[in-house]
């Protein structure tokens, strides 16, 4: 097989992977959005506390019943303050969550859990 045989191959190859990739990521991506200013730091709120909440619990810090009120405290969040779909607020709380290692994670909610509940009261 010669060297333009196999360029001809792995192109090929890359093409059918583009392809495949278009037609399955498509429809996830038409889903994605980009949050901005109150509502991308309302995501980001949402994110702190849902993760304390359950980190929390698995390292026995926290009760179930404490830990469900932090998950229906960042539920609401989301609700009242993102705009989207379910799946759109879902991924954008997911890239939050990409973007920072569980340490952060926790020394950000150390440091803006009580602005997160001022900022996005859910009464």
């Amino acid at each position: 097989m010669s060297f333009q045989d196999c360029a001809r191959g792995r192109l090929r190859a890359v093409k059918v992977a583009a392809l495949a990739f278009t037609l399955v990521a498509s429809p996830a991506m038409a889903e994605r959005r980009v949050y901005t200013d109150d509502e991308a730091e309302a995501l980001k709120c949402v994110y702190l506390l849902s993760f304390t909440a359950a980190f929390m619990e698995r390292q026995g810090l926290l009760g179930t019943r404490q830990k469900e009120v932090m998950f229906a405290l960042s539920a609401f969040m989301l609700e009242k303050y993102v705009s989207g779909t379910q799946r759109q607020k879902l991924l954008g709380v997911e890239a939050v969550g990409k973007r920072r290692n569980t340490e952060q994670t926790l020394r950000e909610f150390q440091q803006q859990s009580k602005y997160c509940i001022r900022r996005f009261p859910v009464d």
